[in-house]
């Protein structure tokens, strides 16, 4: 070998000791990576090419292995960056041979030609098949912890689901448990006030029913959410009292009205069956969520909600119309057109 030659491939083994502990006891991998392709690749490899042959020699396997190690370790911009640095570097080595020929140290003999073609052919088949080996058996490690890290997953999320499930079933049964007592409650203080009470006593009651109705509400939202959280969102059918259901959903907005200091113009149409069959809890919600629009979007004035019912006795069938209209700043377009998105 040439002396300068020797001096390069000690000055590439000093470069891979320092990346190597640059990587992988400090942390400083892309330094490390960026190290490796420009200092051999950019600097001692063009200087091997000029001292061994030149295009006679084997540099251009060397060449196409700093290619390679470019888009094995190098990233980001500094990816493109250094790729077409060498690119640049190949080729200037190869002019600056083709054109300056004197400045480039042959090797002696065509025997020394043909050996260092061979062994620098060999060389770089078996780099290229150590990386090839050693990449893959990262990629299969990766995946084993990929697969590992997925079951984990699965099993937690079955946990979860089973957790969610039992949830979802003790509230659904705690709520449907809680309604009977409390529509017993509500139906004797209903007794209650028909009956001649003193002044006082029939406050008091009046207050019991309140509450009751109050938190029924709330118990009907949470077997609301208990039926969404187990995927069994379905209307049910069930005798209720359409006045009932008028009496709370009025309470549920008073608050609201009163704080901003609303008018709420109830037109009811006098047709309406006294019990009714249907999903009690979705329809005050649907009555809900118009009236509640309604407040936010009116500052001042009055809102009107408007119910008519056609009746069909010989279907044993009743259909509603509701209207709600308010003295604020109306809905766009777009509002209306999802209006009844969740529903």
């Amino acid at each position: 070998l040439h002396w300068v030659q020797i001096l390069a491939i000690f000055a590439a083994l000093i470069v891979l000791s320092v990346s190597f502990y640059e990587a992988n006891w400090r942390g400083h991998l892309k330094l490390a990576a960026c190290s490796i392709v420009s200092i051999i690749t950019l600097i001692l490899f063009p200087v091997m090419f000029f001292t061994d042959g030149g295009a006679f020699g084997g540099m251009g396997y060397w060449f196409t292995l700093g290619l390679v190690f470019d888009f094995l370790i190098v990233e980001g911009a500094a990816f493109y960056v250094l790729l077409v640095l060498q690119v640049i570097a190949i080729l200037s080595c190869y002019w600056v041979a083709y054109c300056r020929p004197e400045w480039v140290v042959p090797i002696g003999t065509t025997t020394g030609i043909y050996i260092d073609m061979l062994q620098s052919l060999i060389v770089l088949g078996l780099v290229l098949g150590v990386i090839n080996k050693f990449q893959n058996r990262v990629y299969e490690r990766s995946l084993k912890k990929i697969s590992r890290q997925n079951e984990a997953l699965i099993a937690s999320e079955e946990r979860a689901d089973k957790a969610n499930r039992a949830k979802s079933e003790f509230l659904s049964s705690m709520s449907h448990e809680i309604r009977t007592p409390m529509n017993s409650i509500i139906n004797l203080s209903e007794i209650m006030m028909k009956d001649q009470l003193d002044g006082e006593i029939k406050t008091q009651v009046g207050t019991i029913r309140e509450a009751s109705y109050d938190l029924l509400s709330i118990i009907d939202d949470v077997l609301t959410y208990a039926k969404i959280d187990a995927g069994e969102m379905h209307l049910i059918k069930e005798a209720y009292s359409f006045e009932k259901l008028q009496k709370m959903i009025v309470r549920s907005v008073s608050e609201e009205l009163q704080k901003k200091n609303l008018l709420l113009d109830i037109r009811i149409d006098h047709d309406i069956p006294k019990t009714l069959i249907g999903d009690s809890v979705a329809i005050r919600q649907i009555f809900l969520y118009l009236l509640f629009i309604a407040i936010d979007s009116t500052t001042t004035g009055r809102i009107v909600l408007e119910i008519r019912c056609e009746r069909d006795e010989a279907a044993q069938t009743a259909k509603f119309f509701c209207r709600i209209a308010d003295t604020g700043r109306g809905l766009s377009e777009i509002d209306i057109q999802s209006l009844f998105g969740m529903y």
